[in-house]
Formats: C-alpha cells, sequence, structure tokens
C-alpha cells in the first residue's frame, strides 16, 4: 500500500525522539489525527499541538505502524 508521511534522516541521542525509540528511517505518518505529507505538514501540526496535554505520533517503523505519545 501506498504510505504518505516524512521521513526522519537524524535522531539527537538525547533529544525525545530518541527516547521514544524514534530511528532515522522511520516514518511520520501523523501527528495528533492530523495527516502527514510533508515537512511543512509535520511543523505546522508540531507548533499547533497542546504540550500540556501531550502528543501523539503514528510511526511506521521497520514495516510495523505503531502509536507514540510524549508530553
Amino acid at each position: 500500500p501506498e504510505m504518505s508521511g516524512v521521513v526522519v534522516t537524524n535522531v539527537e541521542r538525547s533529544g525525545v525522539a530518541a527516547r521514544l525509540g524514534i530511528r532515522p528511517g522511520d516514518v511520520i505518518l501523523e501527528v495528533g489525527e492530523t495527516p502527514i505529507r510533508s515537512v511543512e505538514d509535520f511543523t505546522k501540526a508540531m507548533e499547533n499541538t497542546s504540550k500540556d496535554k501531550g502528543v501523539r505520533l503514528m510511526i511506521a517503523s521497520g514495516g510495523v505502524t505503531r502509536y507514540l505519545f510524549f508530553k
């Protein structure tokens, strides 16, 4: 099936993404319930999230789709 998202190219070792287990090559498909099709989509979606309530990401990694949640 065709997939649309943003490919992770770099992860800071001490950053939130690394702590969540996100790795280069993973694909970010959604932020909250917003589909991600470009870096601009990702940036806007992250800017519009409430960090107090947390953020849910849908990630494709190694043929598996999973949800991650962080505050």
